[in-house]
Parts: C-alpha cells; sequence; structure tokens
C-alpha cells in the first residue's frame, strides 16, 4: 500500500489501523470476528479493499507483482450502517403507497473531499420507483477523506406494487449542478480492477402502507 498519510506504530494492539477483530466484523457481517457466530449486522463487505481503504483513509493498493499497477480508484466510499435494514440476514420490510425512509452512514474512503453541489447517495439499479424516487442531489456538508455522514433516502413504491423481495443498489455518484440528474456512479467512474463494489441489499414489499388520523376538534373562536 502507498499512502499520502502515514500512522505512527504502536507497540500494543487496538491502538491504531486495523485490528483482526475489526475486519473480522466487516467480513463477516456479524458483531464477532469469528464466522457463524455473534449477531448480524446491516451490511457486510464482501471486497477486502473496502476494509482496506476504511481504516487506512486517503491511501491507494497497488499491486506488488504488477509494476505497482493501481487497485483502487480516486473515489470510493464504505457503507457504515443502514438504520431500517434490521440484519444482514433479513430484508427490510417497505409499505406500497406511502414513503419509506431510511438513513445510511456512509464513509469517504477516498483520496479526494466530497463536496455539496457535487456529490451523493443514491439508487443505483433496482425496480423503477426505487430509481426515481432518490433523486435528491446534495449532501448536507463537506465530507474530507475519512470522514463520515449520515444520508436519507425515501423508498415509495406505490400502490399496487406486488409483495416480495426487490433487490435494490446503493452507490455515491458526482454530478454537474447544470445537470443534477446526469450521474456518474462510483463503480463505473474508473475500469477494473479499479471499479468499486455497491451497496446491494434486499428489500421485501409486505403491503400497502396503513395511515391513522388523530381527531380534529374545532374550538371556540377557531377559524378553519
Amino acid at each position: 500500500m502507498v499512502g499520502r498519510h502515514y500512522m505512527s506504530a504502536e507497540t500494543s494492539a487496538h491502538q491504531r489501523g486495523m485490528s483482526q477483530n475489526g475486519a473480522g466484523h466487516w467480513a463477516n457481517g456479524t458483531s464477532s470476528y469469528q464466522p457463524n457466530l455473534g449477531t448480524s449486522w446491516p451490511l457486510a463487505w464482501d471486497d477486502r479493499r473496502q476494509i482496506l481503504t476504511h481504516y487506512y483513509t486517503d491511501i491507494h493498493i497497488r499491486d506488488g507483482d504488477n509494476a505497482n499497477a493501481l487497485q483502487t480508484p480516486e473515489y470510493r466510499w464504505a457503507p457504515l450502517w443502514s438504520s431500517r435494514s434490521g440484519d444482514s440476514a433479513n430484508p427490510m420490510s417497505l409499505c406500497s403507497g406511502g414513503p419509506n425512509g431510511f438513513s445510511a452512514w456512509i464513509q469517504n474512503s477516498s483520496v479526494k473531499k466530497w463536496s455539496p453541489g457535487s456529490f451523493d447517495l443514491g439508487v443505483k439499479s433496482g425496480p423503477s420507483w426505487a430509481t426515481s424516487a432518490s433523486s435528491h442531489p446534495g449532501l448536507a456538508s463537506v465530507v474530507a477523506e475519512g470522514g463520515t455522514i449520515t444520508e436519507t433516502l425515501i423508498l415509495y413504491p406505490p400502490v399496487g406494487t406486488a409483495a416480495g423481495p426487490y433487490t435494490i443498489s446503493l452507490n455515491m455518484y458526482t454530478f454537474s449542478p447544470n445537470t443534477p440528474n446526469v450521474k456518474q456512479w462510483f463503480s463505473n467512474r474508473e475500469s477494473a480492477p479499479r471499479t468499486w463494489p455497491t451497496l446491494d441489499f434486499q428489500v421485501k414489499v409486505i403491503g400497502p402502507c396503513r395511515f391513522s388520523y388523530l381527531p380534529a376538534i374545532q374550538g371556540s373562536g377557531v377559524t378553519q
């Protein structure tokens, strides 16, 4: 690995950088670093580069057996948590005919900062209602290399959407303020082997949304 910043060495474990326990958590998608133990997390990382660049930000990974060829793109991200997915084994439940909001805690593991007017998190692929309902261009604030931000997305299956499972793919993208609907997805910016993974997860439409309304009582002297 070749980086712009170098971590200072420590003589004891769990002080700086990546630990065996931490890497195992992300690889297994559980609270335990040992396979088939612990409780499930909302996500797991299948690509070892996600784990390395999460702990060692603002670096590139290179192939020492291939003239130090780059293995990582300039723009990349790491999903850290999702508020509504429950765990990595069970799909998120959605109702049709109403908004289904969820929050994703994400990290900038790139070698460049993210600016509000040019970067955002969106639905790259999935059912048409998920893709079209995710356009809200612009992060809330600047995210420096290694920094994190929480983004909220709304999934809005229309009334009549068939109950059952659907696969949705999340990804970060860049855009021009003049053409916010033209998305340049992180996973498509560079060619193999520098392509970056998306966050793919299952949702389950369980039926129509049910809304409750409180009775309104008009008081004396109150006009409608």
